[in-house]
């Protein structure tokens, strides 16, 4: 390069170079170095070398000079180098080169023809482009791909959770699934298929449809597209994985064959990662039944049925040597059920309400893998070496204890089922809103029915426990009122399930998203929302949402927004997400509340624009939270007509 006069010697000092950019900076120049040294005497710089002196070696960048690449990716790129660059260093003056030198001669000797790699490196392309074209070696093709972003849309890093391969590996994913995800973060093939096999992704990559977007990992797409390659896996694929789990958790210090492959069998279907199949069988082979009794909200249903009967039979049944001796024999499934279906005569029960509380009685829970394969596993367990194994002795001896020590329990679930708690189990704060959800489901005669049964029983005397004091004397028609009289302000706001018909982002602010809203009027509101950062926009089109749409219509960035997107955050709000509602609600629809039912404010607060009106989010506000990812009030539940709002991911917060 010096040969050919590319490069010169540079003598500046640190403290010159340090001047020079201080001056730069004053005089709002992009270019650090004056190129000092550029058309030095050679002779003083002959005499400088000979006199020892340090120096670097610097690229001659030609004057007027424009670099423009045809990125893949990017498409046209150009770059005036003299205003933005200016003479940089080759070779520091340890006699070390530069990357952005070493880069471009090391891919030119290699015989590179497509660079492809991340945005930052895009500014180093020039640098690299003007020594390639100053030896004579062609440009390579360049494909610049977009930064991943964490969910926060900020930079992927080590605070979002694994980076490595093997700590994903570690977390039960399986190398075809990570494939198959990241081929996906900022490209597809122009279909909607979202699982591939690696030959499909080699046979259908292609560099031109990589998008300049920057991709948003999705840690819950990344596991449901690790549970689609988990169960399309033979039993034969999935074993070895399978064992390696189980022995690194722990559940088993040994590898039992017939064992892991019984558990394969059992819990491939049910599993989005490998490691989730250590849950199950630990769940098998313990027995909870105090804790599930207590803690689940079914169980009361299930205890309230003369479950003490029922649990003596089985107890019973099993000490007599009727229940199935060998729990570990091909034939086991088919002599269980064989006799479950004699118990069920012997108790008068069937369905549900037999396999239920036989389910509660034999393990422990009230949810899992099937009962027979369940206790099966409990028989193979035994050779394994468990962490923790209950077999049936003890459990039997357990579950009669539990009948013995727990009669208020017993006896207050047989009462609810009489009075207090529907024939679900369902607790009477919940009663109202199960109404609600139910009687949204049935045709409009139906419904005519239910309500004027429901007058009927008013008019008959009932209801006396919904009404409530008034400080005024009476009731004030069409408000809610709490307990002193006073109107319930969140009773004044009209939250609505809208449906989103077009979304874009803001013109004139890169954070916001102007937005279409159906919500039930004739025609769709515009709303603004800051979501830009924490939802992609291809997320957002027809996307079910909740909206506040009696706030005062406000001007955002010159455009009017007349509604607010109900959406969950954490405590600094670094993470925000969309109050979804479920399946079946309809854009149009007013939400509901428990204990207030269907929020419909009055006329005179279809838009909250006086001084007092506008008062009342900001009475409401800090009560709205996000408990178990779902939208409250003062611990009530917001709910449409399908069921509640919630959050995919958070799980508390606050709502806004």
């Amino acid at each position: 390069l010096v040969e050919l006069g590319w490069a010169y010697p540079c003598f500046c000092t640190e403290d010159e170079l340090e001047a020079k950019r201080t001056a730069a900076e004053a005089s709002g120049s992009a270019v650090a170095y004056d190129g000092a040294w550029r058309d030095a005497d050679p002779a003083e710089v002959q005499r400088r070398i000979d006199a020892g002196e340090t120096y670097t070696y610097r690229f001659k960048v030609p004057k007027g000079k424009v670099v423009t690449i045809n990125d893949m990716v990017r498409g046209r790129i150009s770059w005036d180098v003299e205003a933005t660059l200016g003479d940089f260093i080759l070779l520091r003056s340890n006699g070390v080169p530069v990357y952005n030198f070493c880069v471009a001669v090391d891919d030119a000797l290699m015989g590179i023809t497509t660079v492809a790699r991340a945005e930052e490196h895009l500014t180093n392309t020039v640098r690299q482009a003007l020594v390639l074209e100053a030896l004579g070696f062609p440009l390579p093709e360049y494909a610049h791909c977009s930064l991943i972003l964490g969910e926060d849309r900020s930079k992927l890093s080590k605070r979002h959770g694994a980076t490595s391969c093997d700590q994903f590996r570690q977390q039960g994913y399986l190398p075809d699934a990570m494939i198959n995800y990241l081929a996906l973060l900022g490209w597809n093939d122009g279909t909607d298929q979202d699982i591939y096999t690696r030959q499909q992704l080699i046979d259908a990559f292609d560099l031109n449809r990589v998008t300049a977007s920057p991709a948003q990992f999705d840690q819950s797409k990344l596991k449901w597209i690790n549970g689609q390659h988990l169960r399309a896996m033979t039993k034969e694929q999935f074993l070895p994985f399978l064992e390696e789990a189980l022995l690194v958790d722990g559940v088993v210090g040994k590898a039992d064959a017939t064992l892991v492959s019984h558990v394969a069998g059992m819990v491939q279907e049910k599993c989005d990662l490998v490691n989730d199949a250590c849950a199950i069988l630990t769940s098998c082979l313990d027995y909870e039944l105090a804790e599930t009794a207590k803690t689940c909200e079914e169980a009361a249903g299930i205890l309230g049925d003369d479950f003490v009967t029922l649990a003596s039979a089985i107890s019973d049944s099993v000490g007599k040597g009727e229940f199935p001796a060998d729990m570990t024999a091909d034939s086991f499934e088919k002599d269980f059920k064989d006799w479950i279906g004699a118990l069920g005569k012997l108790t008068g029960r069937k369905g549900k309400r037999l396999f239920m509380p036989v389910r509660l009685a034999l393990t422990g829970n009230l949810a899992g893998p099937d009962i027979g394969l369940q206790l099966k596993t409990v028989g193979l367990a035994v050779n394994a070496e468990p962490r923790k194994l209950v077999v049936l002795e003890e459990r039997m001896a357990m579950l009669t204890s539990f009948v013995a020590q727990n009669p208020d329990l017993l006896k207050s679930s047989a009462a609810s089922l009489k009075g207090g708690v529907g024939g679900n189990g369902i607790p009477d704060d919940r009663v109202s809103q199960k109404i609600l959800e139910t009687v949204a489901k049935l045709s409009v005669t139906q419904q005519r029915q239910v309500l004027s049964t429901a007058e009927q029983l008013l008019e008959a005397g009932g209801g006396g426990a919904a009404q409530m004091p008034s400080s005024a004397g009476g009731a004030v028609e069409g408000k809610v009122l709490d307990r002193s009289g006073n109107v319930e302000p969140v009773t004044r706001l009209d939250i609505r399930v809208g449906r989103v018909i077009s979304c874009e982002k803001h013109p004139d602010a890169d954070a916001l998203y102007l937005e279409q809203i159906d919500v039930g009027e004739a025609e769709p509101r515009t709303v603004i929302s800051g979501l830009a950062n924490f939802v992609p926009l291809e997320e957002m089109q027809g996307r079910m949402v909740a909206v506040v749409c009696n706030l005062k219509p406000a001007k955002m960035r010159g455009i009017m927004s007349a509604g607010m997107v109900l959406c969950g955050s954490n405590e600094d709000h670094t993470k925000v997400e969309i109050l979804d509602p479920p399946a079946g609600a309809q854009a149009g629809e007013h939400l509901m509340l428990d204990g207030f039912g269907i929020m419909k404010p009055a006329p005179e607060d279809a838009v909250l624009k006086s001084k007092s009106q506008q008062g009342v989010w900001k009475m409401v506000a800090p009560d709205l939270k996000l408990v178990d990812g779902e939208a409250t009030y003062n611990g009530k539940l917001f709910t449409t007509s399908a069921g509640p709002l919630s959050c995919k991911n958070l799980v508390d917060g606050s709502v806004g």
